[in-house]
């Protein structure tokens, strides 16, 4: 091997053991952020209060996966999406007339399964820099429900 190509083999050898080290402290510190601010992030969006002015979808006295295939059921009856300012909490009224967007289906899901007594979780999706999709999770003992929009994806926990 002559000198120049050995000289060139030491160059590359050295940068890619600086690229392997700086992708390695990259991983590192986004897990150190992630362990350390995860509770945080689970707490801000855990119990997210939700406002739907009391109105509701009905959907009584049926088990989680009746009572999520009744009120995706309703909601696509009059479903139709129109991107809306996430700091306005709209009544059912106004999503059944102006439509709403992921955000407000997934309150509007939320609020009514709350009352039904099933709990939820939002579940947010980061599609860009500045915006996020969200749909929200409805569960009890027997299993969950992902609804989002009105599609669902229903599972039964194995007992």
């Amino acid at each position: 091997m002559t000198k120049r190509k050995k000289q060139s083999n030491i160059f590359r050898n050295i940068i890619i053991s600086i690229i392997i080290i700086i992708i390695t402290m990259i991983a590192f510190f986004a897990g150190y952020a992630y362990h350390v601010y995860e509770d945080d992030i689970f707490k801000l969006f855990q119990n997210e209060t939700i406002v739907i002015g009391g109105e509701h979808l009905g959907c009584e006295g049926q088990d989680l996966f009746k009572t999520t295939q009744c009120l995706t059921r309703k909601v696509r009856s009059f479903y139709k999406y129109t991107v809306t300012a996430d700091d306005v909490d709209l009544t059912l009224e106004e999503i059944r007339t102006q439509g709403g967007d992921c955000y407000d289906y997934s309150k509007l899901y939320a609020t009514n399964a709350k009352r039904l007594g099933f709990n939820y979780e939002f579940v947010y999706v980061p599609m860009t820099r500045s915006t996020m999709h969200v749909y929200v999770i409805i569960y009890d003992s027997s299993g969950y429900c992902a609804i989002d929009g009105v599609d669902t994806l229903c599972m039964k926990y194995i007992e």
